[in-house]
């Protein structure tokens, strides 16, 4: 039992066979790894967000005034 305020692990590194520490991600039960997202990806789907953001605010300052003067 560990001291009080004491970690049970108070060694260099944890056991192997403790989940909790575990350095790699699960495998699936055929051993195959999950798939990864790349860094392409996150990158595209980073500048879409951007792009749509710019061009929905772009829109309502371009269209404010037409909108504003239509509705009074």
């Amino acid at each position: 039992m560990p001291a009080r305020g004491r970690s049970a692990y108070s060694g260099a590194s944890p056991p192997a066979h403790d989940r909790r520490f575990r350095q790699t991600p699960p495998r699936a039960p055929d051993g195959c790894a999950p798939p990864r997202i790349g860094t392409r990806l996150v990158v595209c789907l980073g500048l879409s967000q951007l792009v749509g953001w710019g061009c929905m605010h772009y829109l309502i300052a371009v269209f404010g005034p037409l909108i504003g003067a239509e509705l009074g």
